[in-house]
């Protein structure tokens, strides 16, 4: 089986430039590394909005003037502070400053892949319950002891695997927006999530603090490395041919659509297996997922900012 993986490896890595994200796991990218077009980004009119030289010099003005009353509350009760991020980043500013609210966060259309990941996870399901029906229970005694447990042990791998891929849609976020700061009442997120993935099924909502929600992994990372991998399975199969001879252009054309298909199977089956590309997000004693192939404003760098890591 390694040589097979090994060897799959070498055939994809030879007709595209696979990213690195599909032979080994998800790490930190260095900061000079920037999604390409193909990645589903909507950072521009945003933050070109927001980061207005109005807004910026408004909030500029605003933190300079010293406000005597917070002084006085805060030597009063210098152990109660309130959560806030700093940061330098004048688009983070202005998005705090913001009268309106702002999107950080849509979920992609996944429909047909919900649908396979279902389809996969009743199969498995069957198959386990089919295996546990006519192998083990039914099993003839002049087979040696062994044959029992392990047709045994195959229908319960097989259930839990099932059990396992159905729960991959399940408990989604939809959207994440930020709820403008008033008189009184700091900067808040609104947070869209359904439970389970039927469009007739109003999502549910919950308005989250800055502090109270918390992330198991930062978004900008993991949303480049999809971004990455997003740009490999768009790439055109006709890519460098113009300098190749007439003749063999076809059979390296099929060559490759067969690897990008291979290819796509590969990553939307570890999707589904093993949750590549999904950042779980904690709230009010709930687990729900971030799907990292979505929209995230500025490459989700406002989300690393008002979502805390752990």
């Amino acid at each position: 089986m390694s040589a097979f993986s090994r060897g799959y490896s070498g055939f994809i890595y030879q007709n595209f430039h696979v990213p690195s994200s599909v032979r080994i796991p998800p790490v930190t990218r260095p900061q000079w590394l920037h999604p390409t077009k193909q990645a589903r980004l909507f950072s521009s009119s945003v933050l070109k909005q927001l980061a207005s030289p109005a807004n910026i010099s408004k909030s500029t003005r605003t933190a300079q003037k010293p406000n005597p009353s917070s002084q006085a509350v805060k030597s009063r009760s210098p152990n109660v502070a309130a959560v806030r991020f700093p940061t330098s980043n004048a688009a983070i500013r202005a998005i705090e400053k913001s009268p309106t609210p702002v999107l950080l966060y849509k979920e992609p259309r996944r429909g047909m892949l919900t649908l396979a990941t279902y389809a996969a996870g009743s199969l498995s399901l069957i198959g386990g319950m089919w295996v546990f029906q006519n192998l083990y229970l039914e099993l003839p005694k002049e087979l040696p002891w062994y044959v029992a447990p392990l047709y045994g042990s195959i229908s319960i791998i097989m259930f839990v695997l099932g059990m396992y891929v159905l729960a991959s849609p399940v408990g989604r976020v939809r959207s994440i927006e930020t709820i403008p700061a008033r008189p009184g009442k700091p900067l808040r997120l609104k947070i869209k999530a359904r439970i389970i993935p039927i469009p007739f099924i109003k999502p549910k909502t919950m308005i989250a603090k800055l502090g109270e929600a918390t992330i198991r992994q930062q978004v900008r990372p993991i949303v480049q490395e999809l971004a990455e991998v997003n740009a490999h399975k768009a790439q055109s199969i006709r890519l460098g041919l113009d300098r190749t001879f007439v003749l063999f252009r076809p059979f390296i054309i099929v060559r490759r659509f067969f690897s990008r298909l291979f290819f796509s199977w590969f990553i939307n089956s570890r999707m589904a297996f093993t949750r590549f590309g999904i950042i779980y997000l904690d709230l009010h004693d709930s687990k729900w997922k971030i799907d990292a192939s979505g929209q995230f404003l500025d490459s989700g760098s406002p989300l690393d900012k008002f979502i805390k890591t752990y």
